[in-house]
């Protein structure tokens, strides 16, 4: 079973994501800042971090860059309500897998964990 770690400081969108996300069969964590994140990656290895892009402490892009000595196989795909090219182009070129604007597209959302996980 994957494995899928939720980074999201919105508790409502959290708690949302991970229940929907266990439904769909996937072993879901969820935490709501990047450094409870890195935690967590220190001891469990995840397929796929679905990580918001504003956090508290860290942004998604610098999680996603301090998580790569735990797994680098894992695909991080960062979620934002503040979109911009500029970001999105910086995140794919350092890595990430992909990018999502909110509010989230479901549908888009599984078809995009599927073929990380593939």
């Amino acid at each position: 079973m994957a494995r899928i770690l939720i980074v999201e400081d919105d508790l409502n969108t959290l708690s949302g994501l991970v229940e929907i996300l266990k439904d769909k069969g996937y072993e879901t964590v969820g935490v709501d800042t990047g450094l409870k994140a890195l935690k967590l990656l220190e001891h469990r290895h995840f397929n796929v971090m679905l990580t918001d892009y504003k956090l508290p402490d860290i942004d998604g892009l610098e999680l996603y860059k301090r998580s790569l000595p735990y797994t680098m196989e894992m695909k991080t795909i960062i979620i934002t309500a503040y979109s911009s090219v500029n970001d999105a182009v910086e995140a794919m070129k350092k890595g990430v897998y992909h990018y999502l604007t909110k509010p989230i597209n479901l549908d888009e959302l599984f078809i995009l964990i599927d073929k990380a996980i593939r």
